[in-house]
């Protein structure tokens, strides 16, 4: 597990349990774990230091006390806001994969008053009564799922992200299994937290808007009409029969947000909005969906569900490498990739004001040794003191002001991090994981930041999330921030190029430049599979230049660090000579 930090410990009654954070102040545990109290008293694992906070249970799932009544769920709001950065949930889908990938949870049986791990699978992604998917033993010899773990997140392993939540164990010790409620039914007893469990498509926001117009409509409406709008919604394509009734609206909307597998071309949540606006009479309800269609109904919304095919690069690689000769002086090799085969255009030591122009003359050249049938990627591998240089900026010729950004896709890579054999090794690894993603969820380093280079290195070191800085790394605490995410194998990495100084508190964070950055920038990636940042970094840059607006556009001067090897491999042997000073071009 990346972190134990929003993992917690309950005390209630006398009973003893697992939580996990999932907000500012949000834990979520079983309902049975706090009964019918209202107080309860949490210790966070990962921060023994803040000692106990008191909390206030505010939800319960309408559970009724038997071990087999739905609705085993519960809120704690916590009595204040700790400095402990919340969990995130897994994909739908990603803890059914075959094969099954391994979950951990963190309890605190009898006799483990610290807490110690469980380690488990899911058995099937078949729900039992509705409700639960059960888990069994990943080994036959291991910590077995006990009283005491009930509330745990179920966590998967390389990704730190929850599945769900342990909710039972068997009863006979002879028996290793237990069962979990996945997220989506989290979220079908507690709708807020449908913003935080990523669906296909649509964003924290999108479904924010949804839930609360939905819910602010007449709820009124009987199961059997209900069932016309979900057979109108899912069209003749789609499931006929829903697994379950549906209670209202928003119910039917999360039905077909998490557990419907829409027919090719279909948007089942689009078309059930589209009719709820037309039949309506809510004036103002039907004044919200509308927006809500205006704002949030894409073409992608009609992509079916899954990963979406993974582009065809036909990368171009320029590497500015320090010669060794001077601190002026560099080395600069122009490559094309076809095929997985690298083929050299152009190599020279120059000093950088030469740089440009040679560069630019063989990116042009290096385009004629491309497959056509991919998109043209080109990346700098530069050193660290040129990450912030607007190289996508770079007019394309002399008699072509175009904006190579705006040309085609443009990335920025880290050429010592290039030259690492365990960096790398760590690279492929974590594209192992981002390969399976439709999302990119951005981990946030605000301007006033309170974090440390080294320990940033270990929290970001077992993550493949994109890192977005809020300025960029033109003041050294930020520089060795970013150097940390470079040295943790953090394989996508955005900052903007100005915008923000850095020089006020975190208290006046808020209302920063680089906050706002953050902002949409997470709001923006949310639907974008990692594979495919940098064509829609590039589209962004388009829309920046053409921009007219009083105000700068807010993706100008985005900055990519994208890195993904298996795009860009060394040929065999040593790029440079054991013995000498020329430039290994490959095999002969």
């Amino acid at each position: 597990m990346p972190t134990a930090a929003w993992q917690v410990r309950i005390t209630c009654g006398g009973e003893t349990g697992s939580g996990f954070l999932v907000g500012s102040r949000e834990v979520l545990t079983c309902a049975h774990v706090v009964d019918r109290d209202r107080r309860a008293q949490v210790v966070f694992v990962g921060r023994p230091d803040l000692g106990p906070v008191g909390a206030t249970v505010v939800e319960r799932g309408g559970w009724n006390g038997k071990v087999d009544d739905p609705g085993d769920v519960a809120v704690l709001l916590l009595d204040t806001v700790v400095p402990v950065e919340p969990a995130r949930f897994a994909a739908l889908d990603e803890a059914y994969a075959h094969p099954a990938p391994k979950l951990l949870g963190y309890g605190f049986p009898r006799g483990y008053d610290g807490g110690t791990l469980a380690e488990f699978r899911v058995t099937a992604d078949q729900l039992i009564a509705g409700e639960w998917i059960q888990l069994e033993a990943w080994t036959p010899n291991g910590q077995p799922l006990a009283r005491g773990f009930s509330g745990a997140a179920a966590v998967v392993q390389g990704t730190g992200r929850v599945a769900g939540m342990v909710s039972a164990a068997a009863r006979s010790s002879d028996v290793r299994s237990g069962r979990m409620i996945p997220a989506h039914v989290i979220a079908r007893h507690w709708p807020p937290a449908a913003d935080l469990v990523p669906t296909h498509g649509f964003t924290a926001d999108a479904k924010r808007l949804l839930r609360t117009t939905l819910v602010g409509m007449d709820e009124s409406a009987r199961p059997g009409e209900l069932a016309t709008l979900y057979a109108d919604a899912v069209g003749p394509l789609g499931p006929a029969h829903p697994s379950r009734e549906f209670d209202s609206h928003w119910d039917l909307a999360w039905y077909l947000l998490s557990e419907v597998v829409a027919a090719p071309g279909e948007c089942p949540v689009t078309s059930l909005v589209e009719a709820l606006a037309a039949r309506t009479e809510d004036t103002a309800a039907q004044r919200s969906l509308r927006h809500w269609l205006h704002r949030y109904r894409r073409p992608a919304d009609a992509a079916p569900p899954g990963p979406p095919p993974r582009p065809r690069w036909s990368p171009i690689l320029v590497e500015v490498d320090r010669s060794g000769s001077g601190t002026g002086s560099f080395v600069v090799e122009i490559s094309a990739f076809r095929a997985g085969h690298r083929h050299v255009v152009g190599t020279r030591t120059l000093p950088k004001a030469r740089i440009r122009a040679f560069v630019l003359e063989h990116i042009d050249a290096a385009f004629h040794e491309l497959d056509r049938r991919g998109s043209a990627l080109i990346a700098f591998a530069v050193p660290r003191e040129w990450l912030n240089q607007p190289l996508d900026e770079w007019h394309r010729a002399k008699d072509d002001t175009t904006p190579l950004g705006c040309f085609s896709p443009v990335v920025l890579m880290d050429i010592d991090r290039r030259r690492s054999g365990a960096l790398q090794f760590r690279l492929h690894q974590k594209w192992e994981n981002l390969d399976r993603l439709t999302s990119s969820v951005v981990h946030r380093i605000d301007c006033g930041s309170a974090h440390t280079a080294d320990r940033l290195a270990v929290r970001l070191g077992s993550t493949h999330d994109p890192v977005g800085f809020g300025r960029p790394p033109k003041l050294a605490d930020t520089r060795r921030l970013l150097a940390a995410s470079l040295n943790a194998a953090v394989p996508i990495v955005v900052w903007p190029r100005t915008g923000c100084s850095g020089t006020h508190g975190p208290e006046a964070a808020d209302s920063c430049a680089g906050h706002r950055f953050l902002d949409l920038l997470v709001e923006q990636l949310a639907t974008v599979a990692p594979a495919e940042l940098p064509e829609y970094v590039h589209a962004l840059r388009r829309s920046a230049f053409v921009h007219d607006g009083e105000t700068a556009h807010w993706a100008r001067g985005l900055t990519l660090l994208w890195e993904d090897p298996r795009w860009f491999p060394e040929p065999g042997g040593y790029r440079r000579s054991p013995v000498g000073q020329e430039h290994w071009r490959g095999p002969a």
